[in-house]
């Protein structure tokens, strides 16, 4: 199950923030991609993180929190595993 990540550095409270969530148990049986979110504050961001760990039951989920739109490998996820 995902923890809930904090905010590594201080990021302004109106600034543009962003999470990419790779979401499934396992990912690789439905072939899903890297979904990114943008939000409009460190708040919403942390309120949709906050909800997603609520609601992920048994399907799984995994993210990276950013301050600069990126993309990220499926296999930088930790619900993504090598075989």
């Amino acid at each position: 199950m995902p923890r809930f990540r904090k905010m590594t550095k201080l990021v302004q409270p109106t600034q543009k923030c962003y999470l990419t969530v790779m979401w499934g148990e396992d990912p690789k049986l439905a072939e899903n991609e890297p979904q990114l979110y943008t939000f409009n504050s460190v708040e919403e961001r942390n309120a949709f993180c906050k909800g997603a760990i609520e609601a992920d039951g048994w399907y799984g989920s995994d993210w990276k929190t950013h301050e600069e739109p990126k993309t990220f490998k499926n296999e930088e996820f930790h619900n993504w595993e090598n075989e």
